[in-house]
């Protein structure tokens, strides 16, 4: 079956362009205030769109040393470090590449950035035990002389990449205490900044932890559709039945044909509706009447693929 070559819907795409809502440019405002007071900045990205995911808003806190996490890396497929590493640390600044095996990445400006890729779901994740370690190696050596010493780092990334669970990880790991920043499945959990979250006792490390912070300006559609599939953008806004024909085109885009076994389908299919009959009769999606949900049916469909179920590959093309 030919499949198409471009995403075109037969849902009417609604706004998808200026998701900006107002607690977002009040906490981009506040963070500019508080990350003078922080040692560097650990900047989190979900792994599946890291090229997409970068908010050129958060330049405004150039100038200290970053780490850039690539959150949900079991959901971005293999080889993701690789091609990560060489286009998404600076992309919008070639000259400046690297490969993701060179540990910490210095401009002409001196900035300093490293990349490291993380799943924050595990209990025992080697990755985000090491960024305390990298993050003490790359901050001014004074921090570290004060009297007492501490660092205090800010954490920063767009809706739903995960900041808030990486927090609660890393102060499991160093502190073996519970979650203590606030953590959900749908974007937007984190409103304002918020106050300091200890999470390492040696030396003294604490965390600021921000709201998500939505680009000002998604320049394209499939922009807008990649940030709304992995659940930046509110589903209520783009619609379910709209991020499932994005999907679909993207599984078979990528072949990713997972889904035909899962929900009974005899071949893989271009036709959203055929797709979503097929899971709405699986998962028996039914309206009073006996009509099938398709809406209930792309949520569930849309759900399977974020939780890695339909296939782990990333939405960006990292192969330029």
């Amino acid at each position: 079956m030919k499949m198409r070559e471009a995403f075109v819907s037969s849902y009417r795409t609604k706004e998808l362009l200026h998701w900006f809502p107002g607690h977002m440019a009040k906490g981009l405002k506040e963070m500019g205030k508080q990350v003078q007071r922080c040692d560097a900045v650990i900047e989190v990205h979900d792994a599946r769109i890291p090229i997409t995911g970068r908010n050129y808003k958060f330049d405004l806190l150039a100038g200290k040393p970053r780490i850039l996490v690539f959150n949900k890396v079991d959901l971005a497929g293999r080889n993701v470090q690789h091609h990560v590493g060489k286009v998404a640390v600076f992309p919008d600044r070639p000259e400046r590449h690297r490969t993701a095996e060179t540990s910490v990445e210095r401009g002409a400006d001196g900035e300093m950035v490293t990349p490291i890729f993380t799943n924050c779901r595990e209990q025992t994740s080697a990755p985000v035990r090491e960024i305390i370690a990298r993050m003490v190696d790359m901050v001014d050596v004074e921090a570290l002389q004060r009297d007492p010493p501490y660092l205090r780092l800010m954490v920063v990334g767009i809706p739903n990449v995960g900041k808030s669970s990486m927090i609660n990880a890393l102060r499991r790991m160093f502190l073996g205490k519970s979650g203590c920043a606030t953590t959900g499945a749908h974007p937007g959990v984190t409103r304002a900044v918020q106050n300091e979250i200890k999470i390492h006792q040696t030396p003294p490390v604490y965390v600021v932890d921000t709201p998500g912070v939505m680009l000002p300006l998604i320049e394209t559609e499939e922009m807008g559709l990649k940030l709304a599939l992995i659940g930046t953008l509110r589903d209520e806004v783009v619609g379910y039945e709209l991020i499932a024909d994005y999907l679909l085109y993207t599984l078979n885009k990528n072949k990713k044909f997972e889904y035909t076994k899962r929900f009974a389908l005899d071949e893989p299919s271009d036709d959203v509706h055929v797709v979503l009959t097929a899971v709405a009769k699986r998962i028996g999606a039914l309206l009073p009447g006996g009509k099938l949900n398709l809406e209930l049916a792309a949520e569930h469909f849309v759900s399977k693929y974020r939780l890695g179920d339909l296939g782990a590959f990333t939405l960006d093309d990292l192969t330029r």
